[in-house]
């Protein structure tokens, strides 16, 4: 559960979806929360707000609270609410192993390795590391093309047996901001155009990986893994989006970034953002806990400060 979550001064709402956030008559300060808890409205008010909902509906909040002294949307004068979405380019591997695993042990194994470089090449490849157990790791089962492929050959058991006796890999590369990669608003629908890019870093990185599991498969001392002559891979599609970041750009110029280094928007006095949508670059692996230290630190930003009062409800 969430720490401190039984006591008097934190209220949870679950079900609840925030609609948008709504400005007072000068257009500098949020004045009200808009939500629907279990089919209700409800309007929530605070002297802070704090926007936490990742880089796909952190700016869609934003783009759907356009008003008059906003008309492009909350917070986008710079025009960049939206733009620059990245998303982790993650391709998945599948090697065999000779001893026989649950299929959902946790992942164990992470090398930089090829992260600045490598032979032949001066700039970033990315990162490796293992999904765990095939049968645990939700990125494989969301990568079509693996299982597509596998399940060609044995269409009617043996899935699961194959799992257990395989171990997954992913190889992960960073993309580059571009605002052609946007998340908008058309026609009261979410639009989503992205197109990734740096594939030759990937495309290098998987080879890379995919010539050093075979330098190990082929050597006589390895004792758990098995020589095979294929190594079935997919790209994870646009639709896993727990890495992507981007869409509400951090930076010290209002005219090209979304907030400023305290995650304060510049547009908006008492408006905050809180996760991975202020990233101004992708890296190439998990941020999950670069999210957490930006928000620990936002914490003690707006605590030192008593920035904060408690939020007030109401239907």
């Amino acid at each position: 559960g969430i720490y401190n979550s039984n006591q008097d001064f934190l209220k949870i709402k679950t079900n609840a979806k925030v609609l948008k956030l709504d400005v007072n008559s000068s257009g500098k300060s949020i004045k009200g929360v808009e939500a629907e808890i279990d089919g209700d409205k409800w309007l929530f008010s605070s002297d802070v707000v704090i926007l936490a909902a990742g880089a796909i509906n952190t700016p869609i909040i934003l783009l759907n609270s356009k008003s008059s002294s906003h008309p492009n949307g909350l917070g986008n004068s710079s025009n960049m609410v939206g733009k620059n979405l990245m998303n982790i380019q993650m391709t998945c591997i599948l090697q065999r192993a000779n001893n026989l695993t649950s299929g959902y042990f946790p992942k164990s194994l992470g090398l930089n390795d090829f992260y600045f470089g490598d032979k032949n090449v001066n700039f970033p490849l990315g990162h490796i590391q293992t999904g765990g157990g095939v049968l645990r790791d939700a990125f494989f089962a969301e990568s079509p093309p693996v299982l597509s492929l596998i399940t060609r050959f044995i269409p009617d058991f043996g899935l699961k047996n194959l799992a257990k006796r395989s171990i997954s890999w992913w190889a992960m590369t960073e993309v580059l901001p571009d605002p052609e990669n946007a998340v908008t608003i058309q026609n009261n629908r979410v639009k989503i155009n992205y197109i990734h890019n740096n594939l030759e870093a990937h495309d290098r990185l998987v080879y890379r990986w995919l010539d050093t599991l075979k330098v190990i498969e082929n050597n006589p001392l390895s004792v758990s893994i098995t020589q095979t002559p294929a190594h079935p891979r997919g790209l994870a599609p646009l639709s896993i989006v727990g890495y992507s970041c981007g869409t509400c750009k951090m930076g010290n110029d209002p005219k090209t970034s979304v907030v400023n280094k305290n995650g304060k928007c510049h547009d908006i006095d008492n408006l905050y953002i809180a996760d991975a949508s202020i990233f101004p670059s992708c890296p190439s692996i998990g941020h999950g806990l670069t999210v957490i230290a930006l928000s620990l630190k936002l914490g003690d930003y707006l605590t030192s400060g008593n920035l904060y009062k408690p939020l007030i409800c109401r239907p």
